[in-house]
C-alpha cells in the first residue's frame, strides 16, 4: 500500500486511512477500512473536507472496495467521524450506528430540547452568549440524514458481518450517547472510536437524554477493560500496536489510567467546592488546579472551551447525582455548589 492508507492488521484484513481534522483541530482521525473477500466495510470516515474526500476515495480505490459491496460503521455521530460521510457514502449504502446517535440527532432538531441545553448550561455559569456559540455548533453533532442510506440501528451484542468476519458491538456510551465499538472476539482486535485514547482523556460532552453521562462513561469502560483486547484501533494519534506497545496489558493500563484521571478530577472538583462553597459551576471548573493551564479563556479555540465546559458539568452533574456535592439554585438563576 502506499502513503495513502497502511496495513494495521492482517487477520481479520484491516487497513487504516488518517483524515485530517480542520473542524475540531483534534489533528486527525483513523479510520479504518475491512476487507473479506469482495466486501469491505469502512469504520469511521472523519471529518468533512475536500483533502480529506480525496483520501478516503484515494484508499478506498487502493483496497479495491466496490460501492455496491461496501457498508459503513459510524462508531458515533461527532463531526470528525461521521463529517465525510454524504461525500464518500452513496445513497442507499449500509451505515450502522448506535440508536441512541440516531436519537441525539432528532432530538437536536427539536428547539425545546435545545432550550432545555442552553438552559442548564446558563445554570451552570457559562456565558449566554457563549453557550449560544457552542449550541450553534450543534454540539459538534452530525445531523444525520437517515433518509439517505440504509441505516441500521446497532446495540450491544449485535453482529456486523463482512464477508466471513463476524465483529460483535459492544455498548461503548458515554463519550456519546450511542458510541459503539467493534470487537473480533477470535483475534482480540477492537475499532474502538473515542472509548480509549491514549494521546487524552476522552471528554464526556452534553447531549440530550442522560442525566448522568459520567457514570455511564465510567461504566462501560470498566466493561470494555475485560473483553480481552489484545489491539486497540483507536481513532486519535499514533497506533501503538503498531509500535510493539500493544497487547491486552497495555490496553487494561490505559483504560485504569482513564479511570484513576477521572477519580482524581471527582476529588480535586470536592475540595474545590470544600474549600470556596458556594461557587458556580464555571467558577468551580476555572478554580480548580487542573484548569491551572487555561491563561486566558476568551483566546481559547471555541470548541476546545467547550471541551472544557462539558467535561466540568459531567463531573459536578455526577457529584450531584452521587450525592457527593448539592447544587443550590441561586436568585440569578446560576446554581452554586456546596459539600453535601
Amino acid at each position: 500500500m502506499s502513503d495513502v492508507c497502511q496495513l494495521v492488521h492482517r487477520d481479520p484484513e484491516v487497513y487504516m486511512v488518517v483524515i485530517p481534522d480542520e473542524l475540531y483541530r483534534s489533528g486527525a482521525t483513523n479510520c479504518f477500512i475491512v476487507r473479506d473477500g469482495d466486501e469491505t466495510l469502512v469504520a469511521d470516515v472523519g471529518s468533512m473536507s475536500e483533502s480529506g474526500e480525496q483520501l478516503m476515495r484515494a484508499a478506498l480505490r487502493e483496497v479495491g472496495a466496490r460501492p455496491e459491496a461496501t457498508s459503513f460503521f459510524l462508531t458515533h455521530l461527532h463531526l470528525d467521524h461521521s463529517g465525510l460521510l454524504p461525500a464518500v457514502a452513496p445513497e442507499g449504502a449500509r451505515v450502522h450506528v448506535g440508536g441512541a446517535e440516531l436519537e441525539a440527532a432528532r432530538a437536536m432538531r427539536d428547539p425545546a430540547v435545545v432550550d432545555g441545553l442552553l438552559a442548564r448550561t446558563a445554570a451552570f455559569g457559562a456565558k449566554v452568549a457563549e453557550a449560544r456559540e457552542f449550541f450553534e455548533f450543534n454540539l459538534g453533532i452530525d445531523d444525520f440524514d437517515e433518509g439517505r442510506y440504509d441505516v441500521h440501528p446497532v446495540e450491544g451484542g449485535d453482529i456486523v458481518r463482512v464477508g466471513d468476519v463476524a465483529f460483535e458491538v459492544v455498548d461503548t456510551a458515554g463519550h456519546a450517547p450511542g458510541h459503539r465499538s467493534l470487537f473480533h472476539r477470535e483475534s482480540g482486535l477492537l475499532i474502538g472510536g473515542d472509548q480509549v485514547l491514549y494521546t487524552t482523556s476522552p471528554y464526556v460532552p452534553l447531549y440530550p437524554g442522560s442525566a448522568d453521562r459520567l457514570a455511564l462513561y465510567l461504566d462501560r469502560l470498566l466493561a470494555v477493560r475485560d473483553l480481552g483486547v489484545n489491539c486497540l484501533l483507536h481513532a486519535h494519534g499514533r497506533l501503538r500496536s503498531q509500535d510493539g506497545e500493544g497487547g491486552s496489558a497495555a490496553f487494561e493500563g490505559r483504560v485504569d489510567w482513564l479511570l484513576d484521571h477521572r477519580a482524581r478530577r471527582l476529588r480535586e472538583y470536592r475540595e474545590t467546592i470544600g474549600r470556596t462553597p458556594g461557587l458556580t459551576g464555571m467558577e468551580v471548573v476555572l478554580s480548580s488546579p487542573s484548569s491551572a493551564k487555561l491563561d486566558d479563556w476568551d483566546s481559547i479555540f471555541m470548541v476546545q472551551r467547550w471541551c472544557v465546559v462539558a467535561n466540568g458539568m459531567a463531573v459536578l452533574e455526577h457529584l450531584v447525582a452521587t450525592g457527593q456535592v448539592e447544587a443550590r439554585p441561586g436568585a440569578d438563576g446560576v446554581d452554586r455548589y456546596y459539600a453535601a
